[in-house]
This record gives C-alpha cells, sequence and structure tokens, in this order.
C-alpha cells in the first residue's frame, strides 16, 4: 500500500512498522529513517512534495521543493537539513 501512494527511493526500506503499548493504550509506531533522495506522495495524477518541520508537515510548491532539494540532498554536508 506504501508503494502505491508514494514514489522515490525503496520508500519501504526506510520504514520500520510495529504495534507498541503507550500509556496502556495499543498504537502503531511508524518510524521512518531519512532518505537519500526526495519521495513523492502520488495524488491521482499529481506527484505532490511534503516536508516535516518539526511537528508538522507542509506542503512545498515547485520553487519550495527545489530551493529545498539543493539544500537538502545537493550539500557537501551529509547532515545538512
Amino acid at each position: 500500500m506504501i508503494s502505491t501512494y508514494l514514489e522515490g527511493a525503496a520508500v519501504d526500506s526506510f520504514l520500520t512498522c510495529k504495534f507498541t503499548n503507550v500509556s496502556g493504550k495499543t498504537i502503531y509506531l511508524v518510524k521512518v529513517e531519512r532518505g537519500y533522495e526526495p519521495t513523492y506522495l502520488l495524488n491521482g495524477d499529481k506527484a505532490e512534495y511534503f516536508v516535516r518541520i518539526r511537528n508538522s508537515t507542509k506542503r512545498f510548491d515547485a520553487r519550495e521543493a527545489i530551493s529545498h532539494y539543493k539544500i537538502r540532498w545537493c550539500s557537501k554536508e551529509p547532515d545538512a537539513k
């Protein structure tokens, strides 16, 4: 199902999913490792670009996506964000 809605590197290889208990409730925990190239949300015939910023998610337009790509993946620093 994930590969149906996400496009990019082998997305499944960056995910760890498990059920766990928090405060007496069972939750499904999804841990996402940092990827090495962008991943896009497939929404019908559109590929949309979202970025996690602290505890929120923001959809980027084309200009923001290009700028983020240059900073995030074209930087010489391995931990550049």
